[in-house]
């Protein structure tokens, strides 16, 4: 789910803030299709790196997006120059701001004070925020797969309690999920349980990253069609 234009920065701090319509709707061009219960965004993020194919990507999901992602760098510059973060906050005007990404996977796989880090900053910045009266839900992204088991070896599910008690000012969940990843072959393989049991403390849920791979990828067998059964299983 994006906002506006989005841009990936090669900084290792990210903002992502979301920004939502005001409530679900029906797609253009859906025919016969129901009216969704969910909202739904899309990736900026072209088929290829180039702004050909970039721009064209963002004209075709503005016509269908409800919501839309957007992945800024903290502003330095501005913040040098002498503007507040307060004042640089407010001029995004984020629908939810998400303060760290795949939280529980950082864990995993990068040495233990970065991810230790990651929890003293985040915090931090929460307090910053609500000290400035912001009052924009604040979320974390956990990593499916991750909580599942699926990258650790053992299978077994793990869930994501660590990731609520470091993160506990958060007043929503973003979770990312590539089931095809986890080694699942096919979409109807995966648990309808997939979401909610890493959900378990029901707070609001987006679906911040992730999908299925529509072409082969290394070892791993895709097609559009395939593509289009995963969304259609979400």
């Amino acid at each position: 789910m994006i906002i506006g234009r989005l841009a990936r920065a090669l900084a290792p701090v990210l903002l992502m803030a979301v920004g939502c319509g005001d409530g679900p709707s029906r797609p253009s061009g859906a025919g016969g299709m129901e009216t969704r219960g969910f909202r739904m965004g899309f990736s900026a993020f072209p088929p290829r790196p180039n702004e050909t194919e970039f721009l064209p990507s963002v004209d075709l999901w503005i016509l269908r997006a409800d919501a839309a992602i957007l992945h800024e760098a903290v502003p330095w510059a501005a913040l040098l120059a002498g503007t507040s973060a307060e004042t640089a906050v407010r001029a995004l005007q984020p629908s939810y701001l998400g303060l760290a990404a795949e939280t529980n996977l950082i864990r995993l796989a990068a040495p233990r004070p970065v991810y230790d880090a990651i929890v003293t900053m985040t915090n931090a910045a929460s307090r910053d925020i609500a000290a400035a009266g912001i009052r924009v839900p604040l979320y974390v992204s956990a990593q499916v797969e991750t909580a599942w088991g699926r990258f650790s070896g053992g299978g077994a599910f793990v869930g994501i309690v660590t990731d609520l008690r470091d993160f506990s000012f958060v007043t929503a969940l973003g979770i990312s999920s590539y089931p095809y990843l986890g080694g699942f072959a096919e979409p109807e393989q995966v648990p309808l349980d997939y979401y909610g049991r890493v959900n378990a403390s029901r707070l609001p849920l987006l679906v911040v990253e992730g999908g299925w791979t529509s072409a082969d990828v290394g070892g791993i067998v895709s097609s559009p069609d395939k593509q289009a059964r995963w969304i259609r299983r979400q």
